[in-house]
């Protein structure tokens, strides 16, 4: 089953890990046309225990398929492991930034961001705050005192929970009459 956070190691000791764009590992086999032959691929995940998205430590990193590959040994699992968190690491914001251009995000703490384009958020907790959310961005939790204050374009947020908040929807609505 897959879950965020979701990658692909090759026989190499490449890590495929588009955490921007999914967490399915379907989908990361079909975008690389990868071979799902129980040789060619590894397929692992970094999920944070109760959902503790932005507390690094509280991620557990495990293979998601049955059998492994002769190839896979410890050093090459160790340096997927240490790639995934690094990249997880990288992902959790809790300073001001004026822009998020892409990529995938965790806000907490009190981060601060002037304009998010383009861009996935896992999670918004604490007293994180968006000022400009805009493009093809999307927030999939928030939580605790979050909030926006301007949506633009197709940007979206699946769920809110807490006192999050939006301040003002930008988007234009098409009223053909």
């Amino acid at each position: 089953m897959c879950n965020t956070f979701s990658a692909i190691c090759l026989p190499n000791g490449d890590l495929i890990f588009p955490a921007e764009y999914t967490d399915n590992h379907i989908d990361i086999i079909e975008l690389k046309d990868l071979a799902d032959n129980g040789r060619d691929l590894v397929k692992l995940e970094c999920t944070p225990i109760d959902l503790r998205f932005d507390d690094l430590s509280s991620y557990v990193f495990k293979v998601d398929q049955p059998d492994l590959p002769s190839w896979w040994n410890e050093h090459i699992k160790q340096r997927a492991k240490e790639t995934m968190m690094r990249r997880i690491g990288n992902m959790i914001v809790d300073d001001s930034r004026q822009i998020l251009l892409g990529g995938c995000w965790i806000l907490t703490g009190n981060a601060r961001i002037c304009l998010m384009k383009n861009s996935r958020i896992v999670l918004m907790t604490g007293s994180s705050r968006i000022e400009q959310m805009a493009g093809s961005s999307r927030i999939e939790q928030m939580t605790g005192s979050s909030r926006i204050e301007q949506m633009y374009g197709s940007s979206q947020i699946d769920r809110m929970t807490g006192s999050s908040r939006i301040g003002e929807d930008c988007r234009k609505v098409n009223n053909e009459e």
